[in-house]
């Protein structure tokens, strides 16, 4: 997905370009994505916030009450690939 990473958004304006980024790799490298309609992205995405914790956890990432810029991209990120 041209390096853009989940990583990078610290503001509106970074998530605004990294969801843009997202809309375009899925157009482009739709066989790269696990899925592939509204219904079961948006599932995954459910899926992943309800494992968030367990996630931060294990990767060392550490756990926050507070929404931030970059956990919005997090959850859409996760949509391309949780299953």
């Amino acid at each position: 997905m041209n390096k853009l990473m989940s990583e990078t958004v610290e503001s509106r304006e970074d998530f605004i370009a990294f969801a843009q980024q997202l809309a375009k790799d899925f157009d482009g490298h739709p066989d790269e994505w696990e899925n592939l309609n509204a219904g079961t992205y948006l599932e995954a995405t459910a899926r992943r916030m309800e494992d968030i914790d367990g996630y931060n956890r294990k990767f060392g990432h550490p756990i926050s009450t507070t929404p931030t810029w970059r956990l919005f991209a997090e959850i859409l990120i996760a949509g391309k690939y949780y299953e």
